[in-house]
């Protein structure tokens, strides 16, 4: 019993309570940086840093270029077919831009559903006038360079899956607002917690 009544008086002491707010502040504000950064990043693409590709990129991209003409293939569906074998592999992907009025985007491996939105939206909507290094949270961008497919021309990208970022780094990636508001908003918790947990005094 009296074990238990120790137990018990741990529990509701102001040391545990410190205890388990610290971690939850800490366990809260890891998961919600988190996935404010991953909805901004994927949802938007206006804090895409570009700029000029380094040689290695630029080599690889020509390279699977030429790899492609060489192939003499009838359709973008070929691609498809043989794409183990022959032209990338992951964590790299390609992406073909048609060249017309009413451009395609077509990517030959799929991704999880809201960087596939993100980048295929990115590649729609963007005039390239040179070859760039795109750099998202997530993924690196390089492209475009021209290929023919049969009689069509496209504009040819390779996207490469980055590492997952450090905690500082996703920090750094938010808008000036979500950084001000993440901690602003924890630092609620703990107020409010106490504040709960206070016995209320009664006024005589």
């Amino acid at each position: 019993m009296k074990l238990f009544m120790k137990i018990k008086m741990f529990f509701f002491s102001l040391t545990f309570k410190v205890f388990a707010s610290f971690w939850l502040i800490t366990i809260i504000s890891i998961f919600s940086t988190r996935f404010i950064s991953q909805q901004i990043s994927s949802d938007m693409y206006s804090n895409v840093e570009s700029k000029e590709p380094q040689r290695h990129e630029l080599r690889q991209l020509k390279s699977t270029a030429k790899k492609i003409i060489r192939r003499k293939l009838k359709s973008i569906d070929q691609i498809q077919s043989i794409r183990h074998e022959h032209f990338i592999k992951p964590p790299y992907n390609l992406w073909l831009k048609s060249v017309e009025d009413n451009p395609t985007v077509t990517s030959l491996f799929r991704l999880p559903p809201k960087e596939q939105k993100s980048l295929k939206r990115y590649i729609d909507e963007k005039e390239f006038d040179k070859t760039i290094s795109s750099h998202f949270s997530h993924t690196q961008l390089v492209g475009p360079v021209l290929v023919k497919i049969n009689t069509k021309e496209y504009q040819l990208f390779i996207s490469r899956k980055l590492h997952d970022r450090h905690f500082g780094r996703l920090v750094q990636a938010l808008p000036p607002w979500a950084r001000v508001a993440t901690p602003v908003f924890i630092s609620f918790i703990p107020v409010s917690y106490t504040h709960l947990t206070l016995p209320t005094k009664r006024i005589v």
